[in-house]
């Protein structure tokens, strides 16, 4: 379980929600209480029971054979177009207005999970916050926003506790990925656990390939100009 619990000291709280929101999420990320479900090469994934909800929190720990730098552009500059390739459920999203590049709102909507089932999507505030050792710290929270009204035939999905941390490792980086979601609308909380555990395994291992193939096609081909990377997604 190493993989999961890295040994290293977490920031005091500060004053400031937003960054002791995304210090929350660490925590809750560390806690021993995680079941592991999923351990295989480069990839563990967990779950857990969560107090007074009757939905499980999923966390993976995917380790990449890639630059920090190509997983910091794959969580920002490169996330939406990316969503495509390693979520088999994403329709399409956008970056709505923020304060600054790493402090904005991405609306996402994702396409029916089966038949009978509405379409999902999520209005997601998202934080980034630097730690001490280097790694960065994606913290997101459902919003209602004005530029993403709800659609009456599209069901609003609700984070409970969502968070992407990326670190540095001898090989590579090290991404962890917590999801504590409440799809909303008449599923049956068994149902929901059982998708969940499912699509996670499912979209960790997509997204374990594709940046592993992206590092292997940047070595060999490079790319033929420096690139700008625009962190507003």
């Amino acid at each position: 379980m190493a993989a999961v619990f890295p040994a290293r000291p977490i920031p005091a709280s500060p004053p400031d929600p937003l960054r002791a929101q995304a210090l929350d999420d660490l925590r809750f990320m560390d806690d021993p209480a995680w079941e592991p479900r999923v351990e295989e090469l480069g990839l563990t994934i967990a779950e857990r029971a969560v107090p007074e909800s009757p939905l499980r929190a999923q966390l993976a720990v995917v380790d990449i054979q890639a630059p920090f730098a190509l997983g910091l552009r794959a969580l920002t500059a490169d996330l939406l177009p990316l969503l495509r390739r390693w979520s088999p459920l994403f329709y399409k999203g956008r970056v709505l207005q923020g304060p600054d590049a790493f402090n904005d709102t991405l609306h996402l909507i994702f396409h029916s999970a089966g038949a009978g089932v509405h379409p999902r999507e999520l209005v997601l505030q998202r934080n980034m916050t630097l730690l001490p050792d280097g790694a960065a710290l994606f913290s997101y929270r459902s919003v209602e926003s004005p530029q993403a009204p709800t659609h009456p035939r599209i069901v609003r999905a609700r984070a409970m506790r969502a968070a992407h941390e990326l670190s540095l490792t001898p090989w590579g980086c090290r991404l962890r990925a917590l999801w504590h979601l409440d799809p909303a609308g008449a599923l049956p909380s068994f149902v929901v656990n059982r998708a969940a555990a499912q699509l996670s395994e499912q979209v960790h291992r997509r997204l374990k390939k594709l940046l592993f193939e992206m590092h292997n096609e940047t070595r060999r081909f490079g790319e033929k100009r420096p690139r700008q990377v625009d962190y507003r997604g």
